[in-house]
């Protein structure tokens, strides 16, 4: 007897095995208990997810010689069902019967009683491959067919089908199969079967069949026949030319350290072993994806694809917003591979911009987005001396050396480190004639608050505040005036609160106001505690020359508030605002 494959052999025999599309399975169910049978039914969905399958339940169910509704699968109409040989029901093939000529014979053998079961079946698969003849034959038959007839339609491309056909049947829409009920049906044929197999690589077979069951079966029918009845992870990525994990993890390697002939060495050896560009791209989107969710959460129980020792060195390797740039990138080229021929070159350029990004030693601005740092330094601040503010050799190096400062003010590093040294050899000469000693710990004069009233602008009113921004200005502070903030740091009254601003970027520089941007959600939060913000404003006095409110924004908020930006600019619906006084009035009048 020739092989059986198996997605064949494991077909389900009872609406409790089918895997998933269990909403479809309970309506059916319901009806049958109630005797509620329509006269035609349209099965719609991907390929693989048991459409076909659900006809021949149903079929079976409707005959079964237990009674309506039930599948034995021990009588005579049951078996003959599972066996293709019972006489009322009819499986038909419209990719290659779908001419006018076959439904109209369809038609004649309809007014047929049925044979041996109580009612008859046509199961047509791959409808939407009829002729338009075709359908308007088979119209009038399937609004009035005769009694105990029953249609069911199958097809993967519903929008083919002409709408008077829709209309007369009642639609069920199949889904993709969730992960973890094709998991479970595989396991459930290899337990059977009583073959040995591997976590991971069952996993990789069940990401790679994308929500169908039939796909999976048939892979695993494939990967079994070349590892010689066992599954196992290397089996499966030679077999289908994937990347494996470490292989991935390299490449990310090879991209963090901006090496770029170690990328292309890397790139280079993978296509040599045929590997899927597209399958690559998703593969690193999935483990950027998990770095993602670690990086916000810290819980290893969300990851799907990395252990907690991977994500971590990751995230060591990258920060959030360059986690977000490699995913908009790789993203932006699973789109382009649609439309190119040659998807390998697609990715290698991918991979270039995403070094360049990683690369940039200043800041890049698009409209309103800013592309922010790197920074390291924890939320405490430099220690200094209550009174004179003597910086030791050891903190010089912690504020200067150590953290690494924004890209707008590496410009100007030789200046701050000279300024920094000129200041500290005047406090020294000023220590000389006073002999005032230093105390160990610094008492900071105004500390910064962690807790109290919260200050929060709604939507309406940052737009606004865009609309006035002066960009020009907000450039010039940034660029020539921002820095000084490091030398603030230093100073024993306004310290930590300028090291809280050091740590952003100016976002927005309005006439009433002015917008910062952190990458890290804390520092908002510091600057839009109310009690803060005498300070802030006293800072921000000293670098533009006014008295004004200080607000924080993390980087998602900038980056959706400059989205929203643009789109209103585009339809021209931005407000025409003068002024944001009264949207400020009383908000931030600090204790």
């Amino acid at each position: 007897m020739s092989y059986k494959a198996l997605y064949r052999t494991y077909r389900p025999l009872t609406f409790g095995e089918i895997a998933g599309q269990r909403a479809i399975v309970r309506t059916l169910q319901n009806a049958l208990n109630q005797n509620k049978i329509a006269h035609a039914y349209l099965f719609s969905g991907p390929r693989g997810t048991g459409k076909t399958t659900m006809a021949k339940l149903f079929a079976k169910a409707l005959n079964c010689e237990e009674g309506l509704g039930h599948q034995c699968n021990r009588c005579t109409n049951c078996n003959s069902v599972n066996d293709g040989s019972h006489p009322d029901v009819y499986e038909i093939d419209a990719a290659s019967n779908n001419g006018v000529e076959d439904v109209r014979q369809l038609i004649e053998n309809i007014n047929y009683a049925p044979i041996r079961g109580r009612y008859k079946v046509y199961i047509i698969d791959e409808v939407h491959m009829m002729t338009q003849s075709a359908f308007n034959a088979l119209l009038k038959t399937l609004e009035e067919p005769p009694q105990n007839v029953i249609f069911i339609l199958a097809t993967t491309e519903p929008h083919k089908v002409i709408p008077t056909i829709l209309s007369r049947c009642q639609r069920y829409n199949f889904s993709k199969v969730s992960d973890r009920d094709i998991t479970k049906r595989l396991k459930t044929v290899l337990e059977t079967e009583v073959i040995p197999y591997e976590e991971e690589a069952l996993k990789l077979l069940v990401s790679l069949a994308d929500g169908g069951v039939r796909d999976a079966l048939s892979m695993l029918d494939q990967v079994l026949a070349y590892s010689r009845q066992q599954l196992k992870l290397e089996d499966v990525l030679a077999l289908f030319a994937l990347t494996s994990k470490l292989e991935q993890l390299n490449l990310l390697r090879a991209v963090a350290s901006s090496n770029v002939e170690e990328v292309f060495t890397i790139l280079s050896g993978l296509i040599d072993k045929g590997v899927d560009v597209r399958r690559l791209t998703t593969d690193l989107l999935n483990l950027l994806k998990d770095a993602l969710i670690y990086y916000r959460t810290e819980n290893t129980d969300l990851l799907n694809y990395l252990r907690k020792e991977e994500v971590q060195e990751l995230n060591m390797m990258f920060e959030i917003e360059n986690l977000n740039m490699m995913i908009e990138n790789l993203l932006k080229a699973q789109a382009d591979y649609r439309f190119a021929s040659d998807v390998k070159n697609i990715f290698e350029i991918t991979l270039l911009k995403i070094i360049t990004s990683l690369n940039q030693d200043t800041m890049v601005e698009k409209e309103l987005i800013i592309q922010k740092p790197k920074v390291k330094t924890a939320p405490s601040v430099p220690k200094k001396d209550e009174k004179h503010a003597i910086v030791t050799e050891t903190e010089k190096e912690t504020i200067v050396e150590e953290q690494e400062l924004p890209p707008f003010m590496t410009q100007s590093r030789e200046k701050l480190e000279k300024r920094v040294t000129e200041t500290k050899s005047e406090i020294v000469k000023d220590e000389v004639k006073t002999a005032q000693p230093v105390p160990e710990k610094v008492q900071y004069a105004n500390p910064l608050h962690n807790e109290g009233q919260v200050i929060e602008l709604d939507d309406d009113t940052i737009i606004k505040i865009l609309t006035l921004a002066d960009r020009d200005e907000k450039l010039s502070l940034r660029n020539n005036r921002w820095d000084d903030l490091a030398l603030m740091a230093m100073d024993s009254v306004v310290g930590e609160h300028a090291n809280v601003l050091l740590n952003g970027a100016p976002y927005a520089l309005a006439p009433e106001i002015i917008l910062v941007e952190f990458n890290f959600d804390q520092y908002a939060r510091y600057i839009n505690i109310l009690e803060n913000q005498k300070i802030m404003q006293d800072i921000i006095e000293r670098l533009v020359g006014r008295r004004i409110p200080v607000y924080g924004l993390t980087h998602g908020q900038a980056v959706s508030f400059a989205r929203k930006y643009r789109s209103m600019s585009q339809i021209q619906k931005l407000p025409r605002v003068k002024s944001v006084k009264e949207e400020l009035e009383g908000k931030f009048d600090y204790v």
